[in-house]
């Protein structure tokens, strides 16, 4: 009997040791089910409900697109407002990785950042009221052929804009320091299954932001939000709910998150700063981080002509955007899922170029047949949302693997916060070039799509097909700077050579990106110079 045991119990090592083969760092793959370990889950799905307010169109649409009639270039740029406000995350990964608060180096921040955000939400709910409408309701009905109700509905409602921004900019802190977290969980995760973790959040988050779909289809569908209810509600509700919401982020994160102690060497920003200027000079970190800037602002530009198609022309009611934001959800975690079961092994290069092509065709196509009345309605308008979500929901999934591939034990928070704003920054340049170039063709305002002439629509074709050739480009980043694989990745980051002179240019361009950015959106938001054509206006007389 000795005997046998002694066989089983060395089985039992021999397994364990494969299991944890290739591991990144010593403790074993954590158990997520545990309800102590289940904090940083609990956060992705709070996350994700505050990202569809940041970045979902379930939210913004109704008020700042209908209810305000903001012209597209000015609605894209409050998603470029949030992305910077996003891009701060730097900072964050910076003190989490540095400085430890309590003893914890990720729980104590991601209560702080909730507490922030509870305060910007809960100015909002209760200090901040709607102006008058640009086109008011009468006996149920808008009628947007008549002279506009309040011509100055645009400047007047800006002021939840404000709020949003100081919501977004503090959740930050609360999401870098849970993304730590799960990065650090996801490196003592083997090979094999390794970014794991990042399929399963994702899901989470997914059901959080279709939760926060929902609460926009229901409560933003009053006829002046362009839905088909007769009374509504006003938008300082959304904000309580919102900040209802982030004070259970501070109670999952205080009682039910577990932080394991550790890293005891880095415990300083300067000992971090060094760490990180060692790391930026990689090879594969210089080539991560190259992707992650050009591609996101290549295939991030979007038209300003999105927003008028679906508000004139697709006539899409808030519930219906609402209902379609949760399906695509559905569909991109049913993609994570089989994502993960099978192909998270292939050429990342070839599956992002299947998905960059299917979403260039499904869009193209979609936009034709709306644009030229071939079919216009609401339902078919979505179809391309739909479909895109499966090639969308791989992309992410790469990134965050990708991401996690390349952060380095001590300073994973502040790795994983470059990658993120990067990518955010990227983001936001994209928007504001998507502008620049939408400009040229004028179809950011209500004129052509009242009008509808066949010169009309030629011209917002053209705008979508010119955001769609930027978009394609993106396909040189990756497959001159995306590595093909995790161990690519790896490849690169221990025999790569290093170049202090890329450290510097990619340095350069990052906050180049970032103050550019940050100008224009101040801009953007300047009465009487939101106009100007450097922004996505149509010239100022």
């Amino acid at each position: 009997m000795d005997s046998e045991r002694k066989k089983s119990v060395a089985l039992i090592r021999r397994r364990s040791e494969y299991f944890n083969e290739d591991a990144l760092e010593e403790g074993g793959q954590i158990d997520y089910c545990h309800v102590m370990r289940a904090g940083a889950i609990y956060n992705m799905f709070l996350q994700g409900m505050l990202y569809t307010f940041a970045f979902g169109r379930s939210l913004t649409y109704p008020y700042f697109g209908v209810y305000l009639n903001l012209d597209g270039h000015r609605y894209n740029a409050i998603s470029s407002a949030l992305l910077l406000a996003w891009s701060f995350k730097i900072i964050w990964a910076l003190l989490s990785d540095g400085v430890s608060i309590c003893g914890k180096r990720r729980k104590s921040y991601m209560i702080i950042g909730w507490i922030f955000s509870f305060i910007g939400f809960f100015y909002g709910g209760v200090f901040l009221s709607d102006p008058v409408p640009y086109y008011a309701a009468e006996n149920c009905t808008v009628n947007y052929t008549a002279p506009p109700t309040n011509v100055n509905a645009a400047d007047e409602g800006m002021h939840f804009v404000y709020c949003l921004v100081f919501a977004v900019f503090f959740g930050g802190i609360s999401a870098i320091a849970a993304d730590g977290l799960c990065v650090e969980y996801s490196r003592r995760e083997p090979k094999s299954i390794r970014g794991q973790i990042f399929g399963r959040t994702m899901v989470v988050s997914n059901l959080g932001m279709a939760l926060g779909a929902l609460l926009g289809g229901v409560f933003l569908n009053g006829v002046e939000y362009g839905g088909i209810f007769c009374f509504r509600f006003p938008y300082s509700y959304i904000f309580l709910i919102y900040a209802f919401i982030s004070a259970l982020g501070i109670v999952f994160t205080a009682f039910f998150t577990v932080e394991n102690s550790k890293h005891e060497k880095n415990t300083s920003i300067p000992a971090s700063l060094k760490q990180f200027w060692i790391l930026a000079k990689n090879n594969a970190f210089l080539r991560v981080g190259f992707f992650f800037l050009i591609d996101a602002t290549l295939n991030e530009s979007r038209s300003s002509a999105t927003l008028k198609i679906k508000q004139n022309w697709a006539k899409v009611t808030p519930i219906v955007n609402g209902i379609n934001s949760i399906l695509m959800l559905v569909v991109s975690s049913f993609a994570i899922s089989i994502y993960n079961r099978w192909c998270k092994n292939l050429n990342w290069r070839y599956m992002l170029t299947i998905c960059r092509c299917l979403i260039f065709s499904f869009g193209l196509a979609v936009d034709f047949i709306t644009v030229f009345d071939f079919f216009r309605n609401q339902y078919f308008y979505f179809v391309d949302d739909l479909l895109s979500s499966i090639p969308f929901g791989i992309y992410y999934i790469i990134v965050l693997q990708l991401a996690t591939e390349v952060s380095t034990s001590g300073i994973e928070g502040m790795v994983f916060g470059v990658m993120m704003t990067l990518w955010t920054v990227g983001g936001s340049l994209g928007i504001i070039i998507g502008n620049i170039v939408s400009s040229f063709f004028e179809v950011s305002d209500d004129v052509r799509y009242m009008r509808d002439t066949f010169n009309d629509r030629l011209y917002v074709f053209y705008s979508s097909l010119a955001i769609g050739a930027v978009n394609l480009c993106s396909l040189i980043c990756v497959y001159t700077l995306l590595p093909k694989q995790k161990y690519h990745v790896q490849y690169f980051k221990k025999f790569g050579k290093p170049s202090r002179f890329c450290r510097a240019l990619f340095l350069s361009l990052f906050f180049g990106a970032l103050l550019f950015s940050f100008g224009m959106n101040i801009v953007i938001n300047i009465p009487g110079l939101n106009c100007l054509h450097i922004v996505g206006g149509h010239g100022c007389e």
